[in-house]
């Protein structure tokens, strides 16, 4: 889990293609940018918690 992290930056866009997730919570973090493509090549992606 990566929520309340005090995470900053974006995403690395290559997220996603290194293993499957069904979910990924970045919540509770200081990301910007846009959401990696690679997120979702698998179709396995449910939830995406970014609030």
């Amino acid at each position: 889990m990566l929520f309340r992290n005090n995470l900053n930056g974006t995403l690395p866009q290559r997220l996603g293609y290194w293993t499957v997730f069904d979910t990924i919570d970045v919540s509770e973090n200081y990301l910007t940018g846009l959401i990696p493509p690679d997120m979702c090549k698998n179709g396995m992606l449910k939830a995406l918690l970014m609030l």
